[in-house]
């Protein structure tokens, strides 16, 4: 028999409803995605694991006053992304978004193209990547790591930035624009 598992919206309602069970599927579907955003920003495997879970313990304390009306994984998205700049606030860190599987992705190109000239060519080309996105605002890193990296949504981005939609649109439209700008420049020059 094939049994249908409940979408995350239905989890929320059931954890509001009361069987404790609810809520570790919950965070069993959304953990790893909380945890390498929290990754991709801190890049700190501790500092990763604390985050995600405190996500998870601020999450069930606030389960009661979720609205249906956004996702759950841009709710859980927003708590990380608060408990992050909190982090960054009180450590006084530079906020930047880094890829670890991005920049150290050498060997595994050599395995995919299966030469050294192609693996030097997306070597290079990521590399040129990497310099263009430090030249963005870390807002604008934040953006395109949440649409291109994470898969949200318009919606899901606003929830979790704390803008309107429109307003997430310029971003992108403006992180992509100066992207362009620096690879441009790369490719030209």
């Amino acid at each position: 028999m094939l049994t249908v598992e409940p979408n995350s919206h239905d989890l929320i309602a059931s954890i509001q409803a009361g069987p404790p069970d609810a809520f570790a599927e919950l965070y069993h579907r959304h953990r790893n995605a909380v945890y390498v955003f929290a990754y991709r920003r801190l890049r700190q495997r501790e500092a990763a694991e604390d985050i995600t879970q405190e996500v998870f313990t601020r999450a069930l304390a606030a389960v009661h006053r979720f609205q249906t009306v956004g996702s759950v994984g841009g709710w859980l998205t927003m708590i990380a992304r608060n408990l992050i700049a909190d982090r960054f606030k009180s450590h006084t860190h530079r906020r930047e978004v880094l890829w670890p599987e991005f920049f150290d992705a050498d060997r595994a190109d050599v395995r995919r193209y299966g030469n050294p000239e192609a693996s030097a060519i997306a070597g290079a080309t990521r590399s040129a990547v990497a310099a263009a996105m430090t030249a963005l605002t870390a807002d604008q890193q934040e953006a395109l790591a949440l649409r291109y990296w994470r898969g949200l949504s318009l919606a899901e981005m606003a929830s979790a930035m704390g803008r309107s939609e429109t307003a997430i649109k310029v971003l992108l439209l403006r992180a992509r624009r100066s992207m362009a700008r620096q690879l441009a420049g790369v490719a030209g020059g």
